[in-house]
Order: structure tokens, then sequence, then C-alpha cells
């Protein structure tokens, strides 16, 4: 029964960090689409994500569906 609780909790974790790298993707997509080619506004949007686009680097699954979402923005 404690095996089943554990692996609950674990399903729940990644399923968090899943939504997290996407849900980032998606602000940052938005971001860059409101600026609508304009360099400096891209830029912003650059300088206002890179701290958390940096951390998630770090964990491959989150950042994988981070890049998933920017491969899929329009």
């Amino acid at each position: 029964m404690k095996f089943l609780k554990v692996l609950v909790l674990f399903g729940l974790f990644l399923g968090c960090e899943t939504d997290e790298g996407r849900e980032l993707g998606k602000e940052y997509c938005k971001c860059i689409t409101e600026a609508k080619g304009d360099v400096l506004s891209v830029g912003e949007c650059e300088d206002h994500f890179k701290d958390e686009i940096d951390q998630i680097e770090k964990k491959p699954r989150i950042y994988k569906n981070f890049m998933e979402e920017l491969e899929n923005c329009q």
C-alpha cells in the first residue's frame, strides 16, 4: 500500500513538471507573438524569460515540453 502511495505522488510530481514546461512555452510564445516582429519587443521577451529558461534547461523533460510548445507557436 505504501508503494502505491509513493507511486501516485511521484506521478503527480512529474505531471506538475510537465505542465510547467508547457505553460512557460505558451507564455513565451504569447510574448513573442504579441511583439509582431519588433526586434526590441522580442528582445524584451527573451530578457524576461531568460532566467526561467536557464532553470528548465537543466531539467530535460520540462525543457523538451517547453520546446514542443515553441515549435507549435504560431
